[in-house]
């Protein structure tokens, strides 16, 4: 049946193609010349792929028995004639033929990467006796043809094989570092240009539809806009008055939690050294959880001098956690709800960063056996409270 259905397709698209304005535009005035012109496109070629296996199978062909599973693989291009109703390939064509010259000169770059990296590899590893996997590295490398497959893995920035003298170390160290250029900028290119076409494409679509709107349309389109733009204009005012309001009430109900908003957002003297020592403290943990990971560092400084300083940073980080509950529901930065805070990025990573510490120690207290160093471990979460200064995440 699927066949069938795409066989009157396929005539239906084959009969009507003198009528399709697309075939008129490229010169193609005549029936028989607009119709040639559909059967030797792409997509008409692809049409004709997926349903001819099944008719040579029909007609009692031997070919057509004996490779029945290669020709019925053939369907699968039909994904392709998905195409016609949601664009994809034909994007990335448009994409590789406006930037064929970029594509070409990525091509000759990464090419002649390849060669001279697979000739360096051959000329380091061609009598290494090492053994990997029932292969010496000399089988691998034996000549520059046998050298490439491997050269090119290495390229794309895989390491499936590292048991390499230390020339050919030397020589992969250099290709890591042409590897990212390798891969990205191929992909950098598809990708830029992508977004480029399919922005374009969207736009001609909008084109189409306001060219195909009647006046009564637009009339309606414009003022559904006007409507929805004066909404949320008045949406935004009333929300931006009620914050002022409250605003306003906080200041005269709670003073003490203004001025603690106002240290912790840096907006006092005492704020700005504050935030500099929590700065530094954040940055001293990490370093401090590294050392630890030392023999070395942890029996220089000694464990009681690592304990104190984890108990002091915990205290600082509870207290600056606390103090940004207690005093949300007069910070307008979360809409004066402790909720907000508490439910917020940082709200949640100052609780991480210090819950586990509190953890441990109920645990100890009970009696309970454990491994403390998951706990240890945990402070290394404390990276995540650079946010605050460096936005990323």
């Amino acid at each position: 049946m699927a066949t069938l259905l795409f066989t009157v397709e396929y005539g239906l698209r084959y009969f009507s193609a003198p009528e399709a304005p697309e075939w008129a535009a490229r010169g193609y005035v005549s029936d028989s010349a607009a119709r040639w012109s559909f059967a030797t496109s792409i997509s008409s070629i692809i049409d004709l792929c997926a349903i001819a296996p099944y008719y040579l199978a029909l007609c009692g062909s031997s070919l057509a028995d004996q490779y029945d599973g290669e020709l019925r693989m053939l369907r699968i291009f039909r994904l392709l004639t998905l195409d016609k109703y949601i664009p994809s390939v034909s994007l990335i064509g448009r994409v590789f033929a406006k930037h064929a010259k970029d594509f070409q000169m990525a091509a000759y770059a990464s090419a002649s990467l390849w060669l001279i990296f697979s000739a360096l590899m051959w000329l380091t590893e061609r009598h290494d006796t090492t053994e990997v996997d029932d292969l010496t590295m000399a089988q691998r490398y034996g000549t520059m043809f046998s050298a490439m497959p491997y050269t090119l893995v290495h390229l794309t920035g895989d390491y499936p094989l590292i048991d390499y003298d230390f020339p050919a170390k030397c020589v992969l160290f250099l290709a890591l570092l042409f590897a990212v250029g390798v891969v990205s900028v191929p992909t950098g290119l598809l990708a830029s240009g992508f977004t480029q076409e399919l922005k374009k494409f969207r736009a001609e679509e909008r084109q189409k539809r306001v060219d195909a709107a009647t006046t009564i349309e637009r009339a309606i389109i414009s003022y559904l806009r006007r409507r929805r733009l004066r909404k949320i204009t008045e949406e935004t005012k009333a929300q931006s008055m009620n914050l002022k309001r409250q605003k306003d009430i906080v200041k005269k109900d709670n003073p003490n939690k203004i001025k603690m908003v106002d240290f912790l957002e840096q907006k006092t003297l005492a704020g700005r050294v504050w935030k500099k020592v929590m700065l530094l403290l954040i940055i001293l943990n990490v370093l401090a959880v590294i050392g630890e990971s030392m023999s070395w560092v942890k029996e220089a400084l000694g464990s009681d001098f690592l304990n104190g300083f984890e108990l002091m940073s915990v205290l600082l980080f509870t207290f600056e956690y606390l103090a940004n509950v207690w005093s949300a529901n007069a910070n307008i930065r979360y809409c004066f709800h402790r909720r907000n805070y508490t439910l917020s990025f940082f709200g949640i990573v100052d609780l991480v960063t210090v819950a586990p510490f509190w953890v441990q120690s109920a645990m100890y207290l009970s009696g309970m056996q454990f491994n403390a160093f998951i706990f240890r471990i945990a402070r290394l979460l404390r990276i995540l409270q650079l946010e605050d200064f460096v936005e990323s995440f």
